[in-house]
């Protein structure tokens, strides 16, 4: 199935896996992060043996994550077209590959938010790829629901 067609569908995750006792391993892990970590480990070992990513897909969420990007830059990287781009990343990922660019760099930001007592923000909304800081705080509140120095402090 495209994972476009489930983007932001809410379901209970009992319905759309049938879970090998994954509720009682989950209960057991200690805060959010070491239960993110056991449902990622616990999905990766699914699909493990299915059908890969497109390798054009595969290139351009590494050129995503590594680089500052536009969507035109990295489909002529991948050598694709912007419009099947946007295809294959919905197809294969389920969000279209702008939307996934806003993520990887609010990813950045949380990395670089990491053990800064006192960041200075226009730096590093910049280095994270947003054109200013106004930028960054109005991203931050749309993907995450908090301002950047409520995201610090989490």
């Amino acid at each position: 199935m495209p994972a476009g067609e489930v983007t932001d569908l809410h379901a209970p995750l009992t319905e759309a896996w049938r879970p090998d006792h994954l509720g009682d391993r989950l209960r057991k892990e200690v805060g959010d992060e070491q239960k993110a970590r056991r449902l990622e480990s616990e999905l990766l070992a699914r699909l493990s043996g299915r059908e890969g990513l497109d390798d054009r897909v595969q290139q351009a969420v590494s050129l995503f994550q590594r680089e500052k990007l536009d969507v035109d830059a990295v489909a002529a990287r991948v050598d694709v077209s912007r419009q099947h781009l946007i295809r294959l990343f919905r197809q294969h990922v389920g969000l279209g590959p702008k939307q996934f660019a806003r993520v990887m760099r609010m990813q950045r930001l949380r990395s670089r938010l990491k053990n800064l007592a006192r960041p200075d923000w226009a730096s590093l909304a910049l280095d994270a790829g947003y054109y200013d800081q106004a930028h960054m705080i109005a991203d931050c509140r749309l993907l995450t629901g908090v301002t950047p120095t409520q995201l610090s402090s989490t």
